[in-house]
């Protein structure tokens, strides 16, 4: 079950996009940016579970694209006042949520073995539409901008299908021939909200200013729809459909606001700042005593504060540097009920996946035409679970750059040769770790971690003509 080979993943993406400029007079712009990106691949990874009909080896098939554009209008009124109006145009196919997933037994040599669809869905495309406003400006030592956007964002009606162990491993056969499942299909379902955002500076001088950021964000997780087919009898046993809990979603937002210093000093800038986030919606695994079942529901709370700073600049005519240092706490603001008479007691805990610390820091030198740059990456420790006993190590990664610039190199105007490897001294350390926010390290619903990548080696070549 944990052989390597059970747990990979391979991809080929493609990406298309453009950024397209008009400008209609020194005062007016029309900017229009279409994009396009395709996914194709698939993703192995073993299943372990308490009980043997659930555990295997999960290969999940991806072939999903997405498209839209923005488009915008700006017109610039004065120094001390721009303003710009858009519309973002968004189509999205699944996943999430995963539509393709395959089991796979492991017989006694080691070898794969068909055993059903983990889940089998027919979907179509997810939908967000979003038109927005956006004022900004300079007067006297103020510089501000304030910006109102709206969405409308319609997720895909999911049709689920009941297979077995003589289920095509064609999908669109596999989908002709299998029979429809109303108890773990869902209608479309659209969420509707307004995204503010404000940002106020004051220079306090030409080289220092203050500054106070808010923005509105949002988040949505599918995780509902794997849950219900992965525990199918469990919740068609008590009568419970999908469409049921799937009505009660809701968007998870985060209230954002940052407040900032700079100063530059000689040729080095300093940035301290200070943030927060007030977290509503944010998705947990909870138990409903009502319904007697354990699924992901939007009824969480959470508060994220922290500081970072970062310093940048010229050492000397051929060196310069940059580092960054962040503290983030990051906890449920509540606990939750695990069973009919138990509650977690995590209120106040760091969530999963979340360090405390991080810190980079990078050297480039220049030389002629070439540029060197080691860097390092560090990350402290981790908590697979809420509770905090699943603890991950911290570990620091060390990277180097090496970038050559050149002139009229096959006709371009400017060719950028670059060489990047990773991970130089082969560290192994975690990377990921996959769970729910308020998972319990008891639970039946365990973490999964994710291996850093090894020592890379990559080669680029960019001209531009």
């Amino acid at each position: 079950m944990d052989y390597y080979d059970f747990n990979k993943q391979d991809f080929l993406t493609t990406n298309i996009f453009a950024d397209m400029v008009y400008k209609a007079s020194p005062d007016d712009t029309i900017t229009f940016k279409p994009y396009y990106k395709q996914d194709k691949g698939e993703i192995f990874f073993s299943k372990f579970d308490a009980t043997p009909a659930k555990q295997g080896v999960i290969n999940w098939k991806m072939d999903h694209d997405l498209y839209g554009a923005v488009a915008a209008y700006e017109h610039r009124f004065s120094k001390a006042l721009k303003a710009k109006a858009g519309y973002w145009y968004h189509k999205q196919l699944p996943p999430g949520p995963p539509t393709d997933r395959r089991m796979y037994g492991v017989d006694a040599n080691g070898g794969l073995f068909f055993k059903k669809y983990a889940s089998l869905a027919e979907v179509e495309h997810h939908e967000l539409q979003s038109p927005f406003v956006e004022v900004s400006g300079e007067a006297e030592n103020f510089i501000y901008s304030a910006g109102l956007q709206y969405q409308n964002f319609q997720l895909s009606p999911i049709r689920n299908y009941l297979t077995d162990s003589n289920t095509s491993l064609d999908y669109e056969t596999a989908i002709a021939t299998s029979t429809f499942d109303p108890w773990g299909s869902v209608e479309e379902k659209t969420f509707k909200t307004w995204l503010p955002s404000v940002y106020l500076a004051y220079k306090l001088d030409e080289r220092s200013a203050v500054y106070l950021d808010y923005s509105r964000t949002y988040g949505f997780d599918v995780n509902l729809y794997p849950t219900y087919t992965s525990n199918y009898a469990n919740f068609k046993g008590k009568g419970i459909t999908l469409q049921q809990l799937w009505s009660d979603l809701e968007l998870e937002t985060s209230d954002n606001v940052d407040l900032g210093y700079k100063i530059t000093v000689g040729a080095v800038t300093l940035h301290p700042s200070l943030f927060v986030s007030f977290v509503s919606n944010k998705q947990a695994n909870i138990y409903d005593r009502d319904l007697e079942v354990s699924y992901p529901a939007n009824l969480g709370d959470a508060l994220g504060y922290g500081a970072e700073f970062s310093a940048y600049g010229v050492m000397n005519d051929d060196l310069d540097f940059m580092v960054g240092l962040s503290y983030n706490r990051y906890a449920f603001d509540q606990d939750f009920a695990t069973s009919a008479t138990a509650t977690s007691d995590i209120k106040g805990n760091q969530l999963p996946d979340a360090p405390k610390i991080m810190a980079t820091g990078a050297l480039s030198y220049y030389l002629d035409n070439w540029t060197f740059t080691p860097s390092v990456r560090y990350t402290s420790s981790r908590y697979g679970d809420v509770e905090n006993t699943q603890k991950v190590d911290g570990f620091a990664v060390a990277d180097l750059d090496i970038s050559y610039r050149a002139q009229n190199f096959l006709g371009s105007k400017n060719t950028l040769f670059r060489l990047t490897a990773t991970n130089l001294t082969d560290e192994k350390y975690i990377s990921t770790i996959n769970t729910p926010d308020n998972v319990l390290a008891a639970s039946a619903t365990s973490s999964t971690y994710q291996t850093g990548t090894p020592r890379m080696v990559f080669f680029s070549v960019t001209l531009k003509y």
